[in-house]
């Protein structure tokens, strides 16, 4: 199921990101191909998978930023987060993404920080998930904020999802 999200999200950087940002002619500058999208099944019937993420490419690195937990794709007790990264100048595998990732609700509470945070594929395209320990019902959150600083020379990426996202 990973390899379909990141299949998909791969497709709508293509389309969406990577033209601008890349050397088009460079086959080992592009995103891998995808090989399908996701079932309709595997989705819920109120949302597509275009309504869970959100982009970022303000700078030098490209973001996509999936919320998990509403494909199920979530791990109890937790908030989940496919992080597709694409650039061509700094070193991603160094960066200490956990360290510098908090989540919010929408009243600037602090939910939680220092994520798990794991890897896959290498640099300038990098692909890992994020996973905040929460407790508590999170239905009851008017929605959520992920913050991401200093990654590169942005000092603070914000990501947000509406209450309707927590509740599936």
């Amino acid at each position: 199921m990973r390899q379909r999200i990141l299949l998909s999200i791969t497709i709508i950087l293509l389309i969406s990101i990577i033209p601008g940002c890349t050397n088009q002619n460079s086959k080992a500058d592009q995103a891998p191909s995808p090989k399908s999208a996701p079932s309709d099944n595997n989705i819920s019937k109120k949302i597509n998978l275009s309504d869970l993420q959100r982009s970022n490419g303000d700078t030098e690195i490209a973001m996509l930023v999936t919320f998990l937990n509403p494909l199920g794709e979530g791990r109890d007790s937790y908030l989940s987060f496919e992080i597709w990264l694409n650039n061509h100048k700094i070193d991603l595998a160094t960066f200490p993404m956990g360290k510098n990732a908090k989540l919010y609700d929408f009243d600037g509470n602090l939910i939680s920080t220092q994520p798990e945070w794991e890897t896959e594929g290498v640099a300038p395209h990098l692909t890992g998930y994020m996973n905040f320990k929460v407790s508590g019902d999170t239905n009851k959150l008017g929605g959520i904020k992920l913050v991401i600083e200093n990654l590169g020379i942005t000092a603070k990426r914000e990501f947000t999802w509406d209450k309707e996202y927590l509740a599936l």
